[in-house]
């Protein structure tokens, strides 16, 4: 009997010292608190990432682990479940003692005595700092193509865009002409007989103005931004930016229907963009389908039981020749075209922005001709609240 306890007993120190070489060997940084939530352990991992000598260990408490803010979501959420289940896991900022800031997943186990009474606290985390910048610099590569596409449609548009602003200055000078003709030899003119050429000199400068700044919005960098937009609004701006293109390929424009205002939660050049896309694309469709008329090209907004809850669908309809054999995925590959002057990122970044919100790209053939790209967007939290300042300076 003595002989059995002493073999378990030697069982167990050997199963505790492989148990501590694994924890020491750990990239996780592993720390032990007592029920009072006192540190009474961790491995060099922790020590060293936390900048911990390990002296002081047994000095600190929990909240000196935590950044203030993670530490009162893990006093009110984590604790409170590891004391109901005995078990946590979320994300948490750590705050080493040299004021680095560390973010990492956290798991917390509750260890128990026999009688159930909580004995110590356990918890792992990973640092999660190298795979939070490597996201961001994605983040950031992708924003940068995405701006360097906009720049190129903007650059393809270029003589639409400067016949568009030709023509407000070309009768702001006409105006001003008719203007001094008509002051010219006079000592007294009447002011009533001015104000409406005047009138229209601001109204037609206002409006290259708008011009000017909608390319400027387009192509400037900034940070994404999701905010309430006026969905109507936004169509009606892109249709205003590639009308000119539309008009050069004799295709029609067609803006949806829409029986009350709906706000949706976006980006506004992000989902611009993506418009944009679609509908260059529409248009060079028809314009290669060879229509016997002229090409129509329609946006649909489409709310009914196959739409999921609380997001509304998108739809650019053509009359071109639909999607190639291969189908939709090889379009949405990066560098893949079927235009002879394509660079092949049009489709690749409006898929890849459409899912930041949430959406997924998707097009179909239809039996009638053409093709369909679709995708959707969450409606905002309050459609009957005002357009945003962004919407109300651009009406």
């Amino acid at each position: 009997m003595v002989s059995r306890d002493v073999s378990r007993r030697i069982e167990a120190e050997h199963a505790n010292r492989r148990l501590a070489r694994v924890l020491e060997s750990s990239s996780d940084l592993v720390i032990f608190l007592d029920a009072e939530h006192r540190v009474s352990d961790m491995n060099e991992a922790a020590r060293q990432r936390l900048a911990i000598v390990p002296m002081a260990c047994p000095a600190l408490m929990l909240k000196d682990l935590f950044h203030p803010v993670s530490y009162q979501h893990l006093h009110e959420k984590g604790l409170v479940s590891v004391q109901q289940s005995g078990h946590w896991r979320g994300s948490a900022d750590m705050m080493a003692q040299n004021g680095d800031v560390i973010p990492v997943l956290l798991e917390i186990l509750a260890h128990q005595t026999l009688s159930g009474d909580m004995e110590y606290l356990s918890l792992v985390a990973r640092d999660m700092t190298a795979q939070q910048a490597m996201e961001q610099e994605r983040a950031q590569y992708q924003a940068d193509v995405a701006r360097a596409s906009r720049l190129v449609t903007v650059g393809e548009m270029a003589s639409g865009l400067a016949h568009e602003l030709n023509q407000p200055l070309t009768a702001v000078v006409n105006y001003v002409s008719g203007l001094e003709r008509r002051i010219q030899g006079k000592e007294q003119v009447e002011v009533a007989t001015l104000l409406p050429p005047l009138q229209r000199i601001r109204a037609t400068a206002l409006r290259a103005g708008s011009i000017i700044r909608r390319m400027m919005d387009f192509s400037r960098k900034r940070p994404p931004r999701q905010q309430q937009l006026a969905l109507e609004n936004l169509i009606l701006d892109v249709f205003d930016f590639c009308s000119r293109s539309a008009h050069q390929h004799h295709v029609m424009l067609e803006p949806p229907q829409l029986s009350s205002p709906l706000y949706v939660w976006a980006d506004r050049v992000q989902l611009e963009q993506v418009l944009l896309n679609l509908l260059l694309n529409a248009i060079e469709a028809c314009t290669l389908a060879s229509l016997a008329q002229p090409g129509r090209v329609w946006v649909a907004v489409v709310q009914d039981a196959n739409t999921e809850a609380g997001r509304v669908q998108i739809e650019v309809h053509d009359q071109g020749c639909g999607l190639p054999e291969t189908g939709l995925v090889p379009l949405l590959e990066p560098f893949y075209t079927t235009k002879p002057e394509g660079l092949g990122m049009g489709l690749a970044i409006s898929r890849a922005l459409v899912e930041v919100h949430g959406g997924t790209l998707q097009a179909r053939t239809k039996s009638t001709g053409g093709a369909v790209f679709s995708f959707s967007l969450r409606l905002a939290p309050d459609i009957t609240a005002a357009p945003s300042t962004e919407d109300s300076k651009r009406d």
